[in-house]
């Protein structure tokens, strides 16, 4: 699917009382519900719909870049984006970025019903089963040691998640790894339907997803109040309801973040 704003400065908030200076370029790719360009162009998801939210809260202005993965990637050591998300923990020490994570994501094992299996073990003994990732995605320790004890025979890698779950209809796979809020976007938006399972990765516990920001970006004045609304956001159930509006109540609250109690 050809993104209908590639290119094009999607301005979340245009009128804001604001300095000049807070005014920022965030970079997003298609990433399921959390991020999508709708049949009319918009930037779509609930992570737009934060971005809308901290931008009234913050009274900066948020100008929202919508982009494919690949030029993502090839233009972020030139321009990078201000805030970023959803990306998972970032590796430490990181001294340019700070991470404020929002929601736990439980990693899954998405299967076509005619693989034959019935368990990530299962799935592993079978030598000619294909498994497909997207370039450049961690998906957690446990899953990414499993991944690189496999043949690469065994293993395809494409450049996003459209792409996985494409050749996942098509049969080119049998089983990728992933989260509800890309797979349910995908099945609910393909004309082509498979029937395919879902099952839980044991032992791989709800990872931290959320958002980074950029302090090489942001001015230190702008890096402390727009973690502060983000925190805001995300403690005051906001953020649940935002999920909510595109995975349903249930998903939502299983993936809700509680910030660890101090002491």
């Amino acid at each position: 699917m050809r993104l209908r704003c590639l290119g094009v400065l999607c301005c979340l908030l245009a009128v804001l009382p604001v300095s000049a200076r807070c005014l920022y370029r965030l970079t997003v790719i298609p990433l399921g519900y959390a991020s999508f360009v709708d049949a009319s162009g918009q930037v779509r998801g609930f992570y737009p719909d934060l971005y809308r939210e901290l931008a009234r809260r913050s009274q900066c202005i948020l100008l929202l870049e919508a982009l494919p993965a690949e030029r993502a990637r090839a233009i972020a050591p030139i321009r990078p984006s201000a805030l970023r998300g959803p990306v998972g923990t970032l590796p430490s020490p990181v001294h340019e970025q700070q991470f404020v994570p929002l929601a736990k994501e439980p990693m899954e094992l998405v299967l076509r019903a005619d693989s034959g299996v019935n368990s990530l073990a299962d799935a592993l003994k079978q030598p000619r089963l294909v498994f497909g990732v997207i370039r450049g995605v961690t998906y957690g320790a446990k899953v990414d040691r499993l991944l690189a004890g496999l043949p690469p025979s065994r293993v395809d890698i494409s450049v996003d998640a459209q792409t996985v779950y494409r050749k996942l209809e098509a049969g080119r796979i049998a089983a990728t790894f992933g989260n509800a809020y890309v797979y349910r976007w995908y099945f609910d938006q393909s004309p082509a339907k498979v029937a395919v399972r879902v099952l839980p990765v044991p032992g791989s516990r709800s990872l931290p997803v959320g958002v980074a920001l950029d302090a090489r970006v942001l001015s230190v004045d702008d890096l402390a109040r727009l973690r502060r609304e983000l925190e805001a956001i995300r403690d005051e159930g906001l953020f649940e309801q935002m999920m909510a509006r595109y995975l349903g109540a249930e998903l939502a609250r299983e993936r809700q973040y509680h910030r660890p109690r101090s002491g």
